[in-house]
């Protein structure tokens, strides 16, 4: 009998419980495809080294974002994290690993309340695609990001990326 009663509290308990406002349910993943664009990647001494996208280019340029809102809650919540990499504008299908990878520009950037803001090369791993059609690509990465921590980050991507 008391074994069900403590039963019948805690599935009372759970049941109560929701998470209605968890930020993790308002993530946003985006997987964006740039044509006529490049990279552009500031010199090695800037100031805030932050790769960002320009508008005029002769390349495909490719973007992942995962973005966590803020929860009013916690304080410095947030997070964002992309990926950015551009292949000639010719090509129909890749796949670069390790070293290679410097081919193609291949960097991370994360922004929130952490100690890593700007892009940081992406110099380990594989990213490889496929071109769908005129206006999409499937996309599939699989890189170990060094933070300046004692363990790299891993991030494994998989997605069709599409034309804005």
């Amino acid at each position: 009998m008391r074994a069900i009663l403590s039963f019948l509290v805690l599935s009372l308990f759970l049941c109560s419980c929701s998470n209605d406002d968890d930020a993790s349910d308002q993530q946003r993943i985006d997987y964006n495809l740039y044509t006529n664009a490049a990279l552009n990647i500031p010199a090695e001494d800037a100031d805030f080294f932050l790769v960002t996208i320009a508008e005029t280019g002769d390349q495909l340029v490719f973007e992942y974002v995962l973005d966590i809102p803020s929860d009013p809650d916690i304080a410095d919540s947030g997070f964002r994290e992309s990926i950015l990499f551009e292949i000639d504008a010719s090509t129909t299908t890749f796949e670069v690993s390790d070293e290679d990878l410097l081919t193609i520009n291949p960097y991370y950037r994360q922004s929130c309340f952490c100690e890593t803001v700007e892009s940081v090369l992406i110099q380990s791993g594989t990213i490889s695609g496929t071109r769908s059609d005129q206006n999409s690509w499937q996309i599939d990465i699989d890189v170990e990001i060094d933070l300046g921590g004692t363990l790299p980050l891993e991030k494994q991507v998989s997605g069709v990326f599409r034309q804005n």
